[in-house]
């Protein structure tokens, strides 16, 4: 695929990419040999005829995952496997019209704020469409069929409505449900990217001004600290700090807008954010830096297949490499690995993020 941005993708590449050394005191018994996971194996832990079907964290019942079909549609076209992207982004195609409105969300009903506002199973949510918006866009590429760009519009000229005005820019709500109007930057940050990429590629305009005005508003809810920019989870009053994968969500999206977008800003101190997360080759949940050293337990699977691919896609090859030789603690079978390091579950959401990632890090 070639970028219009290849001139500051490649700046990117000199200034990130850098050795790394060291161990985590919690991952001390894992051995220095890096064992990275073979690609091969870890496409074949899903079901080739139903990639995105299997549990999910406290549903162990199989159902099908948006999320998990779109990841693994993405990684099959950068992994060169064309029918097996077309089988995840039919289904995408199949299923972009389950609720009122097109787009794609959870197989489960969710309060997604703790707020008692149980969103029904129909919800569309952003950063499932972001993920599935990418893969049909990736798969429309790839093989030159209009159907599977078609979905992709749908969901995004749908979810344009789902915005709020703000003094500087919009932002895009959480989900497409009045009571998650809510500015999340990871689900802004990720739909910003695949706007950019849309409104370039199929030359539409309005996309790329939602894009720039969900750039212009992310940037005013930034917070420096350092070299580092990073944002709380959303918001809300007292919200959270974000986690691995929201993290990379926010930078990924920052990557993606820049790579399609006319300007190339600069987003050093953003990448500079993922920096707190890295302890030599090892990956903490949170932040220890902006913690203060606290929250440091192992991040989630789907966090480091999404650290994987945002350092990859910027060119830090050594990173990526380290960080994916030490998800062995996340085995339990031939090309198997669960969401937490120790249990034995098969999370096709978790998994596809790191098929995600090392599907990236194999492609030049």
């Amino acid at each position: 695929m070639r970028h219009p941005a290849g001139k500051w993708l490649l700046l990117l590449m000199l200034l990130f990419a850098m050795p790394v050394g060291g161990y985590a005191s919690w991952w001390a018994s894992r051995p220095a040999t890096p064992d990275i996971p073979s690609l091969t194996s870890v496409f074949l832990a899903f079901d080739k005829q139903h990639p995105g079907r299997g549990g999910d964290m406290g549903r162990p019942a199989p159902d099908d995952h948006a999320m998990a079909y779109a990841l693994y549609a993405s990684a099959a076209v950068l992994a060169g496997r064309t029918d097996d992207a077309r089988i995840a982004a039919d289904w995408l195609v199949a299923h972009d019209h389950d609720g009122a409105r097109p787009g794609w969300g959870l197989s489960f009903a969710w309060d997604a704020f703790s707020d008692g506002s149980t969103n029904p199973v129909t919800t569309v949510y952003g950063i499932t469409t972001a993920l599935a918006v990418r893969a049909l866009l990736d798969v429309a590429e790839k093989t030159g069929e209009r159907r599977y760009r078609d979905s992709a519009v749908g969901a995004l000229d749908a979810y344009s409505g789902a915005v709020t005005q703000t003094p500087v820019g919009v932002f895009f709500w959480y989900s497409d449900q009045v009571a998650d109007a809510i500015e999340v930057p990871n689900v802004v940050s990720m739909l910003m990217g695949q706007y950019a990429r849309a409104g370039r590629v199929l030359d539409r305009q309005d996309y790329r001004q939602l894009a720039d005005r969900a750039y212009a508003e992310l940037m005013t809810k930034r917070v420096m600290a350092g070299d580092r920019a990073y944002w709380p989870y959303s918001q809300n009053p007292n919200s959270r700090m974000n986690d691995l994968v929201h993290a990379s969500y926010i930078v990924q999206g920052l990557i993606d807008y820049a790579r399609w977008n006319n300007r190339a800003p600069d987003i050093r101190a953003e990448l500079h954010y993922l920096d707190g997360f890295i302890t030599g080759a090892c990956v903490t949940q949170m932040d220890t830096v902006l913690h203060k050293g606290r929250c440091a337990k192992p991040a989630s699977l789907w966090g480091i297949g999404m650290l994987m691919f945002t350092l990859a896609d910027i060119g830090d090859t050594v990173r990526a490499h380290a960080i994916a030789g030490q998800v062995g603690a996340y085995r339990f079978g031939d090309g198997l690995f669960a969401q937490r390091a120790g249990d034995h579950d098969f999370n096709p959401r978790a998994e596809a993020h790191l098929l995600f990632g090392l599907a990236r890090m194999a492609r030049p």
